[in-house]
């Protein structure tokens, strides 16, 4: 759908690049601008082949639920990502950002699965929490390197804490650890996730959120945010090169860092 064939419409509509976009104007036009400039910096990240079969679509409304919803392994493409977004979300060019680094992190979620790589790499076959785990802490962190990308910054505390109870298994002790996760937890856990159906002891939104807190606050160096254009930022963007294609290089780079037991740059 063109642009000028859009605008004629009662709603203005706005298409650039993979993304499109209907709702009142200047919304429209602003978010798909924004959003297209996303996915071309997010395309670093993906699969090559698969960024530009991407078929993006947002439906700007006035109230009522965020929605999204995602295709897969679809025989034809392109491949189509519905999302639903209130006008609120995108009232300042911070939130407009914001949204577009949604639709990137999604993106790549899909990208991966059509691609056959992320968590549904062959090795992650009998290590499902494992795939599932590692994926989604290297999406978090390349929807971050599009905002960072973008001009915005980047707060830590736009995601929620976590605690994670862990037991002894010979005395039954309990202990709350609470993330960035320190050293020798990461790796038990890391070592845990290496093994064939070895998982149901780990709650993996606990585990992705506290990776992501805990690979923040490092590159951070132990700040809440990144600002862009700082050392701070290019230890992120230079993080997502590393795991963004290679969803296997999350675990290396958590054991690279040392946990939190680590010695934070400056």
């Amino acid at each position: 759908m063109s642009v000028e064939g859009a605008i004629e419409t009662a709603r203005r509509s706005a298409t650039t690049g993979v993304v499109s976009v209907e709702g009142p104007a200047p919304m429209a036009e602003n978010l798909a601008h924004t959003a297209s400039e996303a996915f071309g910096v997010a395309s670093r990240w993906y699969p090559s082949e698969f960024t530009d079969q991407l078929d993006v679509s947002v439906t700007l409304i006035a109230d009522g639920p965020a929605r999204f919803s995602r295709a897969f392994f679809l025989e034809q493409s392109p491949w189509p990502m519905a999302f639903q977004a209130r006008y609120d979300q995108v009232a300042e060019p911070a939130q407009t950002a914001s949204l577009a680094s949604t639709l990137t992190h999604e993106g790549y979620h899909l990208a991966n699965s059509l691609s056959k790589t992320g968590e549904h790499l062959s090795s992650f076959r009998d290590r499902p929490v494992a795939g599932r785990v590692y994926e989604e802490t290297a999406a978090r962190l390349v929807g971050r390197c599009v905002l960072i990308s973008l001009g915005q910054s980047v707060d830590l505390n736009r995601v929620p804490e976590v605690t994670i109870d862990q037991v002894n298994p010979e005395n039954g002790a309990r202990r709350q650890i609470t993330a960035p996760l320190p050293a020798e937890f990461v790796s038990a856990v890391i070592g845990a996730l290496s093994k064939p159906h070895d998982h149901d002891d780990y709650s993996g939104p606990l585990l992705y959120l506290g990776f992501y807190r805990t690979l923040f606050h490092h590159y951070a160096g132990g700040a809440d945010v990144i600002e862009p254009g700082t050392e701070a930022a290019q230890r992120l963007l230079a993080a997502c090169d590393r795991v963004g294609p290679d969803v296997t290089q999350v675990p290396v780079e958590l054991l690279a860092i040392g946990g939190a037991d680590a010695q934070t740059p400056s």
